[in-house]
């Protein structure tokens, strides 16, 4: 169980952050209790239909459990809206819209809702199919992370199904591991199921009741802050390219187990999104075994611009079998490309911003040395639509480096005169690392000789300034000289 340390709120599985005031969880003082506290709702038929007979699960909205409806005996599974304070009817709007929005779409990979209703107490519920499997996030909290082919496997079911949401209409904005469920379907052991769409946006259903009047307003953060998009962390519009970066990710937590951005606070987190460029694979697994190529594709998914990430599900699953085929892995690539089945696309006036040059490269690989390091790539600040707000981050030190390295080259190309010194020691050739700042001694410069100095005597500048200055001695002495022999005949 963990609490809220703020409002002291508990919780048993499926949240990292207080729904209600954005601080992280943390494992309460009762969380080595082995029985959960009682629930009221246990043992209760439910508006005359539905017999509650235990919990599956709690979230930020609601609780889940397994249920039977009793006039066919048949196992579903109800999730109840959780009591809350008057908000205006926003949490019963976000509630009925998840029963809408997963109804509707009839894909084999998203949960099926079959009802939905107000008992006679007052409360709010679905009831939905009844899943016998598990969530991704418990898979990442038992094996930490998974290996290539099975967490694309998994992601490119994701694309299809959020692909079917897309193209009617529907934005999920709460994607994450623990809405992304696994069961054993066929041949399949871990087929998809999308579930948990309350937090949906509607785009023909999104206005409800008074002409104006929206379930979510603009400057409301809603979600699950690890997996946000940088325009839903700061509460604009958003459109389906934001699943796309939270399933960019999802896929960057299945290969290295760890999300790129994360913190002890909600703002904390947002600001990550908003600002840093997500670290290199290997920076967070050293052990990680991904191709480049498909390296970039998940930074592809990651830019601040909505507008230069792929621009619909169709399109991120294509490109990473492609990546696949283009670092040499033809036979996975082969395997996987059944998943890469015909997907939606999404309607043409979900799109919020036109599509964009990626402003993410790839990392860069050291030739020869696939366990090289890659450098994270700089990511710039994004507006409210997830334009270009800021110029990228500059790396003083890479340029201070290349700086140097320049110079150094210079020095080498340039021809030195050849002179004897004999009484002076020679003067040691400056030597330039690329560690050192750009506050470096005087040695490591090349020295300026004056004529005050006393340093033994210079290389000589000219020759012919030398025989100019004959030249005018000599002059001045023969007008000298036949001045005088003038003046002697006269």
């Amino acid at each position: 169980m963990r609490v809220c340390p703020q409002c002291a709120r508990e919780y048993l599985e499926g949240e990292a952050f207080c729904p209600f005031d954005g601080a992280r969880l943390r494992e309460g003082a009762r969380a080595m209790a082995t029985v959960p506290p009682t629930d009221p709702y246990l043992g209760m038929t439910l508006d005359g239909r539905y017999r509650i007979d235990r919990v599956l699960g709690r979230g930020g909205m609601g609780t889940v459990y397994a249920a039977k409806l009793v006039a066919l005996d048949k196992p579903v599974a109800l999730k109840l809206l959780r009591p809350v304070q008057d908000d205006d009817g926003q949490a019963v709007g976000r509630f009925e819209r998840e029963a809408r929005a997963a109804s509707r779409l009839g894909n084999p990979h998203i949960v099926d809702i079959f009802d939905f209703g107000r008992a006679q107490n007052g409360l709010s519920y679905l009831a939905m199919e009844l899943l016998d499997g598990e969530d991704l996030g418990n898979v990442l909290a038992r094996e930490r992370r998974l290996p290539l082919d099975r967490a694309l496997r998994i992601v490119l079911q994701c694309c299809t199904a959020l692909g079917a949401a897309h193209a009617a209409g529907i934005v999920h904005r709460d994607l994450k591991p623990e809405n992304v469920f696994l069961v054993a379907r066929g041949d399949e052991r871990e087929f998809v199921k999308i579930v948990d769409f309350g937090l949906a946006k509607i785009s023909e259903t999104e206005q409800d009741g008074a002409p104006g009047r929206k379930l979510t307003r603009t400057g409301m953060i809603f979600g699950t802050p690890q997996y946000m998009s940088p325009e839903q962390g700061m509460g604009r519009p958003t459109d389906h390219r934001s699943d796309i970066y939270a399933l960019g990710l999802i896929l960057y937590e299945l290969l290295t187990g760890k999300v790129p951005f994360d913190g002890e606070t909600f703002m904390s987190v947002i600001q990550q999104h908003l600002s840093d460029p997500p670290p290199a694979l290997r920076t967070m697994e050293p052990s990680v075994d991904v191709p480049p190529s498909v390296e970039a594709v998940i930074y592809r998914c990651l830019d601040k611009r909505a507008g230069s990430r792929p621009q619909s599900m169709g399109e991120l699953a294509e490109e990473l079998v492609s990546a696949l085929r283009g670092a040499g892995h033809a036979t996975l690539a082969t395997k996987l490309a059944p998943y890469v089945a015909p997907i939606g696309e999404p309607v043409a006036a979900m799109a919020l911003t036109k599509r964009k040059p990626p402003s993410v490269a790839p990392p860069p690989m050291a030739s020869g040395a696939a366990s090289a390091i890659p450098k994270a790539p700089r990511m710039p600040a994004i507006d409210e639509l997830g334009e270009t707000l800021a110029q990228p981050v500059v790396d003083v030190e890479a340029l201070q480096r290349a700086k140097l390295e320049e110079d150094a080259r210079r020095q080498a190309s340039t021809p030195q005169p050849s002179v004897p010194q004999p009484s002076v020691a020679p003067v040691a050739a400056p030597s330039f690392s690329p560690s050192r700042s750009r506050n470096a001694t005087p040695t490591a410069r090349a020295p300026r000789l004056h004529a005050d100095e006393a340093m033994g005597p210079a290389a000589p500048e000219s020759n012919a300034a030398k025989l100019v200055v004959m030249g005018l001695i000599l002059v001045a002495v023969g007008g000298a000289l036949g001045l005088v022999a003038l003046l002697l005949l006269t």
